[in-house]
């Protein structure tokens, strides 16, 4: 439409990540300050990792066992020291890929380890893929001038 690179890129706002030069743009890079930033995929892959890790949390963390056996819950009170009296109190869950000891003090119970009470953990996965889409739609979407042009 009759107007330089440069002229578009102060059209552009600062936030936009469809600030910068001609090489970059091309190759989906930016740059601040001399550093490279992250491509949209590469955003987009890091947003997904977080909601990668609370499944895994979720999965992992869900108990498996109704029960520890008395024997099993007097040698690990003993190895962290656990008065014997108190040996009897402590939770244990347990699932494929976790083994987590309840002290008889927590503020955690048992019953917070039920899929049920997990789920705000599955919740928060589906926030950060919402959030991982959302970055990688806006990362693509500024990087071609016309859609920058637009927002200013």
């Amino acid at each position: 439409m009759g107007q330089t690179a440069d002229q578009r890129l102060r059209l552009c706002p600062q936030r936009c990540p469809g600030r910068r030069d001609a090489d970059d743009r091309r190759e989906g890079v930016t740059r601040m300050t001399g550093k490279r930033q992250l491509t949209p995929m590469e955003v987009f892959e890091a947003n997904i990792g977080d909601a990668e890790r609370l499944i895994a949390f979720a999965r992992s963390l869900e108990n498996s066992r109704r029960w520890t056996r008395a024997t099993k819950r007097q040698a690990i009170g003993a190895a962290l020291g656990i008065a014997r009296k108190h040996q009897g109190s402590l939770g244990c869950v347990e699932s494929p890929d976790v083994f987590v000891v309840l002290k008889p003090s927590s503020a955690l119970k048992l019953e917070h380890f039920s899929e049920r009470e997990l789920r705000p953990l599955l919740r928060q996965a589906v926030v950060a893929i919402s959030a991982a889409v959302e970055s990688y739609v806006a990362e693509k979407a500024c990087s071609y001038d016309h859609f920058c042009k637009a927002e200013a």
